[in-house]
């Protein structure tokens, strides 16, 4: 009877492990003070070459030479910090873009084309808390995309270029905290798979997985130029804590491949929880230019030029609730209430053609959307969401000198359905599924472009896409 009891237990000690680690308050754990940076620099240069060379009998031979070299450039720096008092994530992207190529024939070049561009992207997030709840947030949005094109063979060239910079500026004030918590999921992830593979002594304890994550935290803080011994200091660390802690009975390749495994994979995924709402305002530049013309050296063939001037003023009410129901699930709830007031300039001019349009628009945009996460391990995900959206846009605008009162609604209800599994280290499954209904009641020309013609449209879209992703190693 002894022996049986002895048996049960330890059979039944697993599911216990298991049904712990499972029902874990992943809203319990608290990022520790942090500061992550990533920096990633890319280069790319590429460039083709071809000579054609044919010899005919009876017509004329054929000689031609082609020639292209490009590259690009790409700078991409992120910063993510937490602490009591400040919750800041930035991102900065610039970015540069060249091209040349030529075509000869055996006595001349016959045109000649250069293309260079570069865009500037700028996102920060910034929330002060002046108390554990309340907070004032200031963020700065900016988008740049410079362009230039240009042409040159006999007789002419062709030339364009475009200017595009638009900035935000969101100023709120609110209640709440929003925290991510993916360590403390690697950390319930890691505990699970050495648990399933009977590689954990005991249970370890709230207290414990906290602390486990908490490390976890700050390894992924650290930062290390190589990477091979950042991730072999981290490991180690790891190994070290459990092997502290007396959790594993035995540090075999098994369990060293099971950490290791967690560590590139689990982390992958961002799930937050907590609750926050705000309010305030946000000021919006847009400007955009395009010009283009073309030549034959001595004379104008066509010209043609586009500038576009937006001012708006936004008045934004967001709520945003994160609730981790257990390691495998993920609540996502968001509502956002926009009331817009915008004027816009909007100008062509062509050789033959010179159109006007001005509007001054108050407007209201409103988003409800739902998701619902699952992740039963490191590598497998399933997503479904749903979402209302709903704008209105009403006031005035001038095409040329007719003036005409703004009438346009669209209403979009939406669904989406992620599917990435994981079958095995060389199958993967990915599965997206989307489906729309949209309901468009407009007579304007700056939101339809429709000559002020009053439309009413209903339409119904799907999108599925399936694929499998097969590896050899």
């Amino acid at each position: 009877m002894r022996k049986q009891i002895i048996t049960m237990a330890i059979g039944i000690l697993p599911s216990m492990v298991f049904a712990q680690l499972n029902t874990f308050d992943l809203s319990s754990y608290k990022l520790p003070e942090m500061n992550r940076h990533q920096l990633d620099f890319n280069f790319d240069l590429n460039g083709k070459s071809q000579i054609l060379d044919e010899n005919y009998k009876y017509t004329s031979d054929l000689y031609k030479s082609q020639n292209y070299m490009g590259g690009a450039l790409n700078l991409s720096y992120s910063f993510y910090k937490n602490s009591e008092k400040l919750q800041l994530n930035h991102k900065y992207d610039i970015g540069f873009s060249s091209s040349f190529s030529d075509n000869k024939n055996e006595i001349k070049t016959l045109d000649e084309s250069y293309d260079i561009g570069s865009y500037l992207y700028i996102k920060s997030e910034n929330r002060f808390y002046y108390n554990s709840k309340s907070f004032f947030e200031a963020n700065l949005l900016l988008n740049t995309r410079l362009h230039n094109y240009k042409k040159n063979y006999l007789p002419g060239t062709d030339f364009s270029d475009s200017k595009n910079i638009g900035i935000s500026i969101p100023l709120f004030i609110g209640f709440g905290r929003i925290e991510q918590i993916q360590d403390c999921r690697l950390a319930l992830y890691i505990l699970d798979e050495l648990n399933k593979l009977g590689k954990l002594t005991r249970i370890p304890s709230d207290e414990e997985t906290i602390e486990f994550s908490q490390l976890i935290s700050k390894l992924q803080n650290e930062r290390f130029f190589d990477s091979r011994l950042k991730k072999i200091h981290e490991i180690k660390e790891v190994d070290s804590f459990l092997q502290s802690k007396g959790l594993i009975n035995t540090a075999d390749s098994e369990y060293f491949t099971i950490v290791n495994d967690n560590w590139d994979y689990a982390i992958t995924i961002i799930r937050n929880t907590g609750q926050r709402i705000s309010f305030g305002i946000e000021p919006k530049i847009y400007s955009s230019n395009y010009h283009s013309k073309i030549d034959n050296g001595n004379l104008l063939i066509t010209e043609f030029e586009s500038k576009r001037n937006e001012y708006s003023i936004n008045a934004n009410l967001q709520y945003i609730y994160e609730k981790p129901i257990n390691l495998y699930w993920q609540n996502s709830l968001s509502f956002l209430l926009i009331g817009t007031y915008l004027e816009s300039t909007y100008g062509v001019s062509a050789s033959n053609l010179d159109n006007s349009l001005d509007i001054n628009a108050p407007q209201i945009t409103s988003r409800l959307s739902y998701n619902l996460g699952f992740y039963p391990n490191s590598r497998t995900s399933l997503n479904i969401s749903f979402a209302m959206n709903y704008f209105n846009s009403f006031g005035e605008e001038k095409y040329n000198d007719e003036k005409n009162s703004i009438n346009h609604l669209v209403l979009t209800p939406n669904s989406y359905l992620n599917l990435y599994y994981y079958i095995s280290p060389q199958l993967r499954l990915n599965v997206n599924y989307s489906v729309d209904y949209n309901y468009t009641e407009s007579d304007s020309e700056y939101y339809a472009d429709i000559s002020n013609e009053y439309i009413k449209r209903n339409s119904f879209n799907q999108y599925l896409s399936a694929g499998f992703l097969f590896q050899i190693k």
